[in-house]
């Protein structure tokens, strides 16, 4: 509808009680000023200008006279029949009995001296045809709504001051009206903010000059019946407007009203209770409703339904994915209890996926008891570019690596353009294949998309020589528990630091740990893989690990050599094993803890571990009366043995440590 609109905030003043709230814009736009003059002009407050053709024209653009801003605030006050009777009445010096807008002026001069102020010039004329200015137009405004202006130097500041004091505008309001206060008001500016006065201002009454003045009666808004309860989802509601009315809303919703004032909607409906409002506003505020309240059961449940997501899911991201239990007419019956295993495709909670973060297709089931399981396939792809890597970690000079794009996770991104980061003399970059003759690392640049879209991501690729060295390599933290097989990867490298990959020959590691291979291992694509214990008693200490590599008796020995903390073990979870099964005519039952380090390996540090064991349910610690015991834990499982309570009682017994 185009009208203006303000929150509200209320402002006291000395007798009323006033509603006003900052536009957003700092100026009045053509939208503002048009809907305004079609509200002022329904209301019959303001009118176009007659031209040749015989249209109205609201001229937004012109200049606004005196004499017609106070024949619109007359108007407004409901006044018109009046200053029309006074027609002809000697009001001021310069405003001749048989100017049209005599009986405005008298009318607007009865009203300010009923408030204590005056309209006029100090010298007694009035200006009837001077061009309004926006502060003059604001003092209009406030004479009639009776409030004072206090003497000063600067009237402009006192007028502003006062309307401000008063409720009657914001700061917000200052900066869109009063920016120019002194310049001749347009008559879109004029309209505006008089509109925007008489739409908020309320007084004590709590109405506003339009619901006072001009339209007191709200619409009346009737619903026809409705069923009280439904398993529907969704239910039609009919009825009628009548009166005065500009717009329509169902909730928050505006709908579309015929000619007679009927109106329908479709209203979705959740489970429970369902208050469906109704609401009708005219052109000055006033608003007529009416409520349903409508009770929505569930229906009974049919099948399972997956709303899957339109197109594929960028790796690692959150989608909306309801699971719905519907009834025969596809209806949510509101039933939530679905179990919803989404695989390897991530992780579902409460109607959301967060993807997994390989790419790939996967499959995501939902199944309700008595109802035939549901499943969606999707597909999830790559994100955003992030890194460009070579196929092959390390190539040796003069052979072809592809290049490829990857998200942050890893996953191929496609469509991704090469270029060399830095001008290379000997080396080159054809589509997605890279070349350097010399060993070293390169820099690459990979670019997504076009212009400002574009997406741009570096790499390098290592181009290795001569093996003159190995890195030690070991990924997991190391832990003294004697029972944990750790990888220990040699992995053959130039003077740089580049993997050299056609490296296969014989390595021998030295260690001070318990090696589980042997000490000799043949590397592949330049890595030889040995693997070791650590022994308990050697946390604190340091792993050693030397390896070795001679080509021939003729060639230099290559070696490196790296050491590794040992870390303690670390109590931090119990291991609970249980029969499955207690009969209560053969009750033989037995269970065991142990307490497990950080690996998951069982303690052997031979410190001792408080642990308390309670049941729940129809059976007792074997040759008790007792629920709860408690054990003492250190290395290895410590067994425990439980009894039926009785030979009669059936149940579910939980073990809990």
């Amino acid at each position: 509808m185009g009208l203006m609109k303000k929150l509200t905030s209320a402002v006291v003043a000395s007798s009323l009680v006033l509603s006003l709230a900052a536009p957003v814009l700092a100026e009045v736009t053509a939208d503002d000023a048009q809907a305004a003059y079609a509200r002022l002009n329904y209301y019959g407050i303001a009118e176009g200008i007659l031209r040749e053709d015989g249209t109205k024209d609201p001229a937004l653009d012109e200049n606004l006279t005196r004499a017609q801003l106070v024949a619109m605030m007359v108007k407004a006050f409901g006044q018109k029949e009046y200053a029309e009777m006074l027609a002809g009445a000697q009001t001021f010096s310069d405003v001749p009995t048989s100017h049209w807008a005599s009986g405005y002026l008298a009318i607007a001069k009865n009203i300010a001296a009923q408030n204590g102020n005056t309209i006029g010039y100090p010298d007694g004329t009035f200006g009837p045809d001077n061009k309004v200015t926006a502060i003059e137009a604001l003092a209009f405004v406030l004479k009639f709504l009776g409030v004072k202006v206090s003497g000063g130097d600067n009237w402009v500041e006192a007028t502003i001051a006062a309307a401000k004091n008063a409720g009657v505008i914001t700061d917000a309001d200052v900066a869109k009206y009063l920016a120019n206060p002194n310049e001749p008001a347009t008559r879109g500016l004029a309209f505006a903010m008089a509109d925007s006065i008489f739409y908020n201002y309320n007084g004590l009454d709590g109405k506003s000059v339009y619901t006072k003045y001009r339209d007191t009666e709200a619409p009346v808004v009737s619903l026809d019946a409705a069923p009280a309860t439904t398993e529907k989802a969704t239910i039609e509601i009919t009825g009628k407007v009548s009166g005065d009315y500009r717009e329509v809303y169902v909730g928050s919703d505006a709908i579309t009203v015929a000619e007679d004032g009927t109106f329908s909607a479709q209203v979705a409906l959740q489970i429970g209770t369902n208050t469906i409002e109704v609401s009708a506003k005219d052109w000055a505020g006033n608003v007529g409703s009416a409520k349903l309240v409508i009770e929505r059961v569930a229906g009974q449940a049919a099948k399972i339904q997956i709303v899957a997501p339109e197109g594929p899911v960028v790796a690692g991201s959150t989608i909306d994915l309801p699971v719905l239990v519907v009834d025969a007419e596809g209806a949510d019956t509101g039933l939530t209890d679905v179990k919803v295993d989404a695989g390897e495709a991530g992780t579902w909670a409460e109607g959301k996926l967060t993807a997994a973060t390989k790419a790939g297709k996967y499959t995501i089931t939902a199944s309700y008891e008595g109802l035939e399981t549901a499943t969606v396939e999707i597909e999830i792809v790559a994100g955003p570019l992030a890194k460009v890597e070579a196929e092959t970690k390390s190539v040796k000079p003069g052979t072809a690596v592809k290049l490829i794009g990857v998200d942050q996770y890893g996953n191929k991104v496609e469509g991704v353009t090469f270029a060399e980061a830095e001008d290379y003399a000997n080396a080159f970059i054809e589509g997605d294949q890279f070349i350097a003759t010399k060993p070293g690392t390169y820099k690459v640049i990979g670019t997504k998309g076009e212009g400002e879209e574009a997406v741009k991501a570096e790499g390098t690729v290592s181009v290795f020589g001569e093996h003159a060295s190995f890195d030690i390599v070991i990924e997991d933290e190391l832990v003294a528990n004697g029972a944990t097989e750790y990888e220990v990867k040699v992995v053959a490298v130039d003077k740089d630091g580049n993997a050299v990959t056609d490296f296969d020959g014989e390595v021998t590691l030295d260690t001070n740990v318990d090696l589980v291979s042997g000490d000799k291992v043949e590397a592949e694509d330049g890595v030889a893989t040995f693997k070791v214990k650590v022994p308990v008693g050697m946390e604190g200490l340091e792993a050693e690990f030397t390896a070795k590599y001679q080509k021939d008796e003729k060639s230099d020995v290559i070696e490196a050599t790296e050491s590794f903390e040992i870390k303690a073990q670390v109590a931090t979870k119990i291991e609970l094993k249980a029969d499955k099964y207690l009969a209560i005519n053969d009750p033989a039952f037995s269970g065991s803890v142990r307490i497990l380090d950080q690996l998951g390996k069982p303690m052997e540090s031979g410190e001792t571990y408080d642990v308390t064991l309670t049941i729940s349910g129809p059976a007792y610690f074997e040759g008790t009366t007792d629920k709860e015991l408690v054990v003492e834990a250190s290395g290895g499982s410590l067994p425990f043995f439980i009894e039926p309570v009785d030979k009669y009682t059936e149940g579910t017994i939980t073990i809990t440590a």
